[in-house]
């Protein structure tokens, strides 16, 4: 089972590097890209979404390692996995 990657550029709003240069290099390895930064609440709030996004999927998988004969899908809403 392929592992989902993201990479969230955290200082988003500096300039040394275009987001689409990056979006560039990250496409041929299928992996997305969060761009977020902490001077705007929109920004905080993407990191938070990823940090979150992360922590589900890690879920998922240990469940799906812990029971590989079962049918499981990631819960992404508020209820207890």
């Amino acid at each position: 089972m392929p592992l989902p990657m993201i990479v969230v550029a955290c200082k988003a709003d500096s300039t040394v590097i275009s987001t689409e240069t990056v979006a560039d290099i990250l496409d041929p390895f299928h992996v997305g890209l969060v761009e977020a930064t902490a001077t705007t609440e929109k920004g905080k709030n993407k990191m938070r979404m990823a940090l979150a996004w992360v922590i589900q999927v890690s879920r998922f998988i240990e469940r799906k390692r812990a029971c590989p004969h079962h049918c499981l899908r990631p819960s992404f809403g508020d209820e207890e996995a």
